[in-house]
């Protein structure tokens, strides 16, 4: 029997204004890394894909293989290739990278002057957790939500429009207050009920995440069509 084929993301995204400069948000991919690293000492096989300057797991006793990725663009075109690659079947996606909600609707070629005055429209990006479903509907999909409130109830209530929305398995949630290189607090949300599950730090979180999706893996697979597809009901 083969081990379970995990997918994690991590770190951020950029994307070009020219050839100098691009925009990017904050994430240093340490969760994300902590979560590839928990997986590899279980035995798991690993494709790590990372956004520029994210931690990188290492050690344990799994197969990793490290898929680095730079915009939106490029993240979509790696999720796809490897949860549509059926010589290597995914059986859980963890999609913990920042993924940039707006990218200039334009890159500038060459260097644009700094004597100028340079205004710069943004659109949104795609929401490529939302087409994860459509690649791979019967994939464990975890996704990440990060909001603004320190509120519980809050958080889950965000991470439950999320789950409806791309049709994830469980929602991790975390406030921008209570992330740091010292502190990082989380909320795991079921999106079929019970109350949220908090975690203290990088490792809790992983230690429940994967005992979660090796639960999942360890019971009969439903047939097909019989997977919950976004907007409630069955896919």
């Amino acid at each position: 029997m083969r081990p379970p084929h995990l997918v994690v993301t991590g770190g951020p995204t950029e994307a070009p204004l020219d050839e100098v400069r691009f925009l990017s948000n904050r994430s240093s991919g340490r969760t994300a890394a902590a979560i590839a690293r928990q997986a590899l000492a279980r035995g798991w096989d690993v494709t790590f894909v990372h956004g520029p300057g994210s931690a990188l797991p290492e050690g344990g006793e799994g197969w990793l293989r490290l898929v680095a990725v730079r915009t939106v663009a490029d993240l979509a075109a790696a999720l796809e290739r490897l949860l549509r690659d059926s010589r290597h079947p995914v059986d859980a996606l963890v999609h913990a990278m920042a993924v940039l909600d707006f990218e200039p609707e334009r890159s500038e070629p060459g260097k644009v002057s700094s004597r100028e005055e340079w205004w710069v429209r943004l659109v949104p990006t795609p929401k490529v957790v939302e087409r994860v479903r459509r690649w791979a509907p019967g994939v464990f999909l975890v996704a990440f939500k990060l909001e603004a409130t320190e509120e519980p109830e809050r958080l889950a209530e965000a991470a439950r429009a999320a789950a409806e929305r791309s049709g994830a398995d469980l929602v991790v949630a975390n406030s921008l207050r209570e992330v740091g290189p010292e502190r990082h607090v989380t909320y795991v949300v079921d999106p079929r009920g019970g109350e949220a599950r908090r975690c203290g730090s990088n490792e809790e979180l992983a230690t429940l995440l994967l005992d979660r999706i090796a639960a999942h893996l360890s019971q009969p697979q439903a047939p097909a069509g019989g997977r919950r597809s976004p907007g409630g009901g069955a896919a």
